[in-house]
């Protein structure tokens, strides 16, 4: 999201196209301009999607509450669209991925344990509960930690 009035607003662009690119590889971008009331201020988006592409919509948006900004509204409804239907194409698998409902069942057992406060588990202990809820498979087993790792909890999704 980048501040649209902001003089600095291709600088910022720049330094966090580079980020997500260090991070999330060539994961397809959506860039929400804000504090724009609707209207999108230049900005050399040809250079930057040669550098930092793919980036699959530019939507300017304004998030002041719709009293302060009777515009407001349909910029986050657009922000939503872009966001839908970068989801939906095909270089983004993962949002339509289904799991087993095991697999749900060993997210809601390390949700616990982060309720409870442990933070740390050995690879051991997580294999042998991970048979306990169902997954014997130790291949299956790395998959659900892999997921579990990179940050995934949030897109299981029981079938």
């Amino acid at each position: 999201m980048l501040e649209q009035r902001s003089d600095r607003a291709e600088t910022d662009a720049k330094y966090w196209l580079q980020l997500i690119r260090s991070y999330a590889g060539p994961a397809p971008v959506v860039v929400a301009l804000n504090k724009s009331r609707g209207v999108e201020r230049p900005l050399d988006r040809d250079s930057l999607e040669k550098m930092y592409g793919p980036i699959v919509a530019w939507v300017a948006t304004e998030c002041l509450p719709e009293e302060d900004c009777p515009s407001a509204e349909p910029t986050i409804v657009a922000l939503r669209s872009a966001l839908t239907a970068a989801a939906e194409e095909h270089w983004m698998p993962e949002p339509r991925k289904l799991f087993p409902r095991k697999w749900v069942g060993i997210k809601e057992w390390l949700e616990s344990l982060d309720e409870e406060g442990k933070n740390y588990l050995d690879y051991e202990t997580f294999a042998r509960e991970c048979a306990t809820r169902g997954e014997p498979d130790p291949q299956k087993q790395a998959e659900v930690a892999a997921l579990m790792h990179d940050g995934h909890r949030d897109e299981l999704c029981a079938r």
